[in-house]
């Protein structure tokens, strides 16, 4: 008969995934303890299939409320852990960006300063606080000023000079700017890819900071100031790849235009692009099959 389980030391909140985060638990208890499989967790928990587990972790299945009480039973996870650990459930698990607005929030209040490492909550401001970005491309602009309250001035929306002053500080230590020998603010790098690292709230807060941006500036800016355009298209399935990678080389075309010799900056703008079905292909299939 297996032995009780033993708490595991992975901390939940370095998680934005929770099943990121019980990938880790369950890796970290099978090396802790030889009788601890996935099998022993579904007969304790009472999953149907000792394979559940790896179904929710491998994202193929949810994970229920009575399922998620038995896990933190199980893995003793307990007062404000239980908290942020059914807040990233609720996180992953829904569809619906107001939803999602609301738990990041709760979780950044549960969420302990001194258990969250400060360059991960550097990371996380950068995604979540668009004008960070904004800053960082600012420093190319040829009559840029190190001054808290001319940074706050130039940045749309309006900032506050000490969240400029944070700002700088912030990019700096994530090493996304840096100094010359004369002490002038420099990129690090010209370009900045999270790639695959950001993690699943980050990149949330991220593209709703700067698709809510986009929708102010719909009615703020005058339309010779902005250009806003949009297609809905009907496509074939084999396109989508197709589509996706001239919407990179377009990216890439467009970096390698504002990164020519010889150019002098005097703006920043912001260029998003967005490209996602807004048709059920799953349900349509299924209603030409009941005709």
């Amino acid at each position: 008969m297996p032995r009780k389980p033993i708490k595991p030391q992975t901390n939940v909140f370095e998680y934005s995934d929770f099943r990121a985060y019980l990938k880790e638990v369950v890796a970290e208890l099978k090396k802790r303890r030889d009788d601890f499989t996935m099998r022993h967790i579904a007969e304790m928990v009472g999953f149907g299939s000792p394979s559940f587990l790896k179904m929710i972790i491998d994202g193929q299945r949810n994970l229920t409320q009575q399922s998620l009480e038995k896990l933190c039973t199980l893995f003793h996870i307990k007062g404000k852990e239980k908290q942020y650990f059914s807040l990233l459930v609720e996180f992953c698990q829904t569809d619906n960006p107001d939803t999602k607005h609301q738990v990041t929030k709760k979780m950044d209040k549960i969420r302990p300063r001194v258990t969250f490492s400060k360059l991960k909550k550097n990371q996380h401001k950068y995604l979540s606080h668009d004008y960070y970005t904004c800053i960082r491309e600012m420093v190319l602009l040829d009559d840029f000023k190190e001054d808290a309250k001319w940074i706050a001035s130039k940045c749309l929306p309006r900032i506050k000079p000490a969240e400029a002053r944070e700002a700088i500080n912030t990019l700096l230590e994530l090493k996304l700017l840096k100094r010359d020998g004369t002490g002038k603010l420099l990129q690090s790098d010209p370009i900045v890819d999270t790639g695959q690292d950001a993690q699943a709230t980050e990149a949330f807060s991220f593209h709703e900071a700067v698709l809510n941006k986009a929708r102010r500036y719909l009615s703020h800016l005058d339309q010779k100031n902005r250009n806003f355009t949009a297609l809905t298209i009907p496509i074939p399935s084999e396109l989508d790849e197709e589509i996706s990678q001239r919407i990179e080389v377009f990216q890439s075309e467009i970096l390698q235009l504002i990164n020519r010799d010889g150019l002098t900056y005097d703006n920043v703008f912001q260029l998003n692009i967005q490209f996602f079905p807004v048709t059920d292909k799953k349900k349509i299939k299924k209603d030409k099959n009941e005709k």
